[in-house]
């Protein structure tokens, strides 16, 4: 998976991490998550709804196959110089 995000504050970070989170916390909150204890999301009752509100947020997940060099490289780079930035 790969994001951008699109200001300091609406980071990739919150768009792939904290809105699954939180839409998770709102099903159960909503009581539309019936599991009690703590669970990973396996379950498709737990993580099809997410997954369906996460395309709503334009977030979807895209498996490529035989990604070229020159495509990781370029991700290398832009990966690379982003740490720079940060030091």
């Amino acid at each position: 998976m790969l994001d951008s995000g699109t200001s300091a504050t609406f980071t990739a970070v919150a768009r792939t991490v904290a809105f699954p989170a939180a839409i998770g916390v709102k099903m159960k909150l909503n009581d539309k998550i019936k599991a009690r204890g703590v669970h990973i999301s396996v379950f498709p009752e737990i993580y099809n709804p997410i997954l369906n509100r996460l395309v709503i947020l334009d977030i979807k997940m895209t498996e490529v196959y035989g990604l070229r060099e020159r495509s990781v490289i370029k991700l290398e780079k832009k990966y690379n110089s982003d740490i720079q930035d940060i030091k």
